[in-house]
C-alpha cells in the first residue's frame, strides 16, 4: 500500500512502517497543534505590550529623510488591507519593521537595529496608528 503526502512516499512492507513515517506523522501533529502546544486548539493571543504611534519615527532617517516613518505607514496600510473582511489585526513591531527595512534596501539589519535604539524606540513595540497608540 502506498499513500503520497506533500511529495513523501510512505510504503507499507509487510505491515511494517518505515520510521520515517513516524516522523512525519509526528512532524503534522505538531503543524496542527500550533504555538499553544495543545492539541487541536488555537494559539492563545499574548498579552498586549507596549505599542508606539507611528508619527515616533518620524525624523529617523536612514538612507534618505523620513524613510522608516514612510515604511511604516506603507506596511500599517497593507496590515488594514489584508485584514479587511476579517477579525484580524495584523501590526508590525519596531524589529519587524527594521528587518523589512534591512531587507528592502540591502543592508544589515543591526545597523537598522542600532539606529532605532539610538532613537530610544524599543524593538518590541508594537507600531500603530497613532491614534489607536494612545
Amino acid at each position: 500500500m502506498v499513500f503520497a503526502r506533500n511529495a513523501v512516499c510512505i510504503v507499507d512492507v509487510k505491515g511494517k512502517w518505515p520510521s520515517f513515517k513516524k516522523n512525519w506523522v509526528q512532524k503534522m501533529k505538531r503543524r496542527s497543534e500550533g504555538a499553544s502546544g495543545k492539541g487541536g486548539e488555537r494559539a492563545t493571543r499574548l498579552p498586549a505590550g507596549e505599542r508606539i504611534g507611528v508619527s515616533a519615527l518620524k525624523g529617523i532617517s536612514i538612507l534618505f529623510e523620513d524613510d522608516v516613518y514612510a515604511l511604516a505607514c506603507w506596511l500599517l496600510k497593507m496590515n488594514d488591507g489584508k485584514d479587511k473582511g476579517s477579525n484580524t489585526r495584523s501590526r508590525h513591531t519596531v524589529r519587524g519593521l527594521a528587518g523589512i527595512y534591512s531587507m528592502a534596501a540591502s543592508t544589515s539589519d543591526h545597523r537598522i537595529f542600532k539606529v532605532l535604539e539610538e532613537h530610544g524606540l524599543p524593538l518590541g513595540a508594537t507600531v500603530e496608528y497613532d491614534k489607536d497608540a494612545a
